[in-house]
């Protein structure tokens, strides 16, 4: 019975210890202390109640420690390298483990989880079409590639028991306790949402980086890679105005002007001036002058509206509502839209383009108003300016030399010519 009291003080000695020194060590000879008492109890069956009574006490304290016990040896190693007697219920702590104080928000935690993987779910889906929609290349397919591998590694680790023994490994080597697995699947969710979110949230940086790459390209001649940028700037901001009036603009010039109302139609619906005198002058060309105009007064205001001025713009903008007027023959009030142009031009810092375009305009409004006279100076002025690389002044300029030359003067209409007229390759710009 003395042998017993000292195996039971000997196993008291040993889990007050734990609280001082949990090591392998510590947690070892605690075993060991009642694997002593276990097997003396087997050769002395008729055990004093005391003893009973404390021995239950302190099972119950090794039991308190059963967590932190497990956070610190490996019970299954162990379990291999001693093999204890199944009966030894302390060599196996960790398959009957009370739940731990911070098991009880679980739930929530569990709960935030799948919602975060909805919401990750979706943002792929989301950033996925979009680089599909616009054409995959090289960005587009590095942008898809590497958050799908992310999503399903993170699927791996949460949902396979491969990947769930590769985690409880990552959480050993760094010390992270198992009763805070939830918690860390939560914070690897929101790990991947901010990966998600962050690409997300800069995909209209990406799209202006694609309009760019698509006006570079437009500018070195490369009108297919040009549109196929421009499409994949729409893709992933489709409020990226400059891109869809960069893309009416390309399609025009490619005479595709299906495409370019459509294109401009969104541009003028976000308030984008130039895209309104782009789409009427296409107004003008198809006889719906009343259309244009309202577009013309439209893309005026929102120029006043702006902070900064745009005289190459509003030039244009007032030329074209001179052209509408005339073309609905009040010429009265096309002159004045006409001559409020050419002061636009006159003042600015900076040339206009198209300036012979109100000069070649303003000669007809005279010529039909009956001032052949002032008509001719307007004319003089369409010749001197014009350019003929321009389908608009093309055809006014053949008019100022028909009108020239029957008073006697020239208009050499083909004399700046980039090409030779055996070879009458043309070249175009949108107004």
């Amino acid at each position: 019975m003395a042998e017993l009291e000292a195996a039971i003080a000997n196993y008291r000695w040993a889990i007050e210890q734990l609280s001082k020194d949990l090591s392998t060590t510590t947690i070892l000879r605690l075993f060991y202390a009642r694997d002593q008492i276990c097997e003396l109890l087997q050769m002395t069956p008729k055990t004093l109640v005391p003893h009973q009574t404390e021995l239950l006490e302190l099972d119950l304290a090794l039991r308190d420690y059963a967590w932190r016990i497990v956070e610190v040896v490996d019970l299954g190693q162990m379990r291999k390298s001693f093999s204890p007697s199944d009966q030894a219920w302390w060599w196996f702590l960790d398959e009957d483990l009370p739940p731990h104080k911070w098991d009880r928000f679980d739930w929530i935690w569990q709960s935030l989880t799948v919602s975060g993987w909805t919401i990750n779910l979706a943002l792929l889906g989301d950033i996925t079409s979009r680089f599909v929609m616009g054409g995959i290349g090289v960005g587009g397919a590095t942008a898809v590639i590497l958050p799908t591998i992310l999503t399903g590694l993170k699927a791996r680790s949460d949902l396979q028991e491969k990947g769930q023994d590769v985690i409880k490994f990552i959480f050993e080597k760094f010390g992270i306790k198992s009763h805070f697995r939830e918690e860390a699947k939560l914070i690897s969710t929101v790990a991947l949402f901010g990966i998600f979110g962050g690409l997300w949230l800069s995909l209209p940086s990406i799209s202006r980086l694609y309009n760019y790459l698509g006006d570079r390209s437009l500018e070195a001649g490369e009108v297919e890679e040009a549109e196929k940028n421009f499409k994949r700037a729409i893709a992933l901001n489709s409020d990226n105005t400059t891109a869809h009036y960069n893309l009416a603009y390309l399609y025009e010039d490619l005479q595709d002007t299906a495409q370019a109302i459509t294109h401009y139609e969104v541009a003028v619906a976000q308030s984008f001036p130039a895209a309104n005198n782009n789409l009427a002058r296409i107004y003008l060309l198809e006889d719906r002058e009343s259309e244009a105009i309202a577009l013309l007064r439209a893309g005026l205001v929102e120029l006043d509206e702006s902070p900064t001025d745009n005289p190459d713009l509003r030039y244009n903008i007032l030329k074209n509502l001179g052209w509408a007027r005339y073309r609905q023959d009040a010429t009265e009030a096309a002159s004045k839209y006409l001559i409020a142009a050419e002061n636009v031009a006159q003042s600015s810092a900076t040339p206009v383009t198209n300036v012979a375009a109100s000069y070649c305009l303003q000669a007809l409004n005279l010529q039909d108003s009956g001032q052949p006279e002032a008509a001719i100076a307007q004319w003089q002025k369409c010749c001197e300016n014009g350019n003929i690389d321009n389908p608009d002044e093309d055809k006014w300029l053949l008019k100022a030399a028909v009108a020239l030359e029957a008073v006697g003067q020239t208009c050499n209409v083909d004399q700046s010519l980039p090409y030779s007229l055996d070879d009458p390759g043309t070249s175009t710009s949108s107004l």
